[in-house]
């Protein structure tokens, strides 16, 4: 993961690739492992406007919220809602 994301650009690719929050949500236990990895929340809150794409995804918080016990798992991540609320333009 460390590698990928420090890859130029790589969530841009990702991001753009056709139904690519479907893919990844249709993992089994995807949630589970990317919040495993160390410092995740981290690295994807570093990347510019990660939220605004994420947010445009149709329906990406019906899909996020249908994982169970992701708040659970969002909440237990340190200082995840202040990384949040640090995001230029999250609301």
């Amino acid at each position: 993961m460390n590698k990928v994301l420090q890859k130029p650009k790589i969530v841009d690719k990702v991001l753009q690739e056709p139904n690519i929050m479907d893919k990844v949500l249709q993992e089994p236990n995807i949630m589970n492992k990317v919040l495993q990895e160390p410092n995740i929340m981290d690295k994807v809150l570093q990347e510019p406007n990660i939220m605004a794409k994420v947010l445009q995804e149709p329906y990406i918080m019906d899909k996020i919220l249908q994982e169970p016990n992701i708040m659970d798992k969002v909440l237990h991540e340190p200082y995840i809602i202040d990384k949040v609320l640090q995001e230029p333009k999250i609301v």
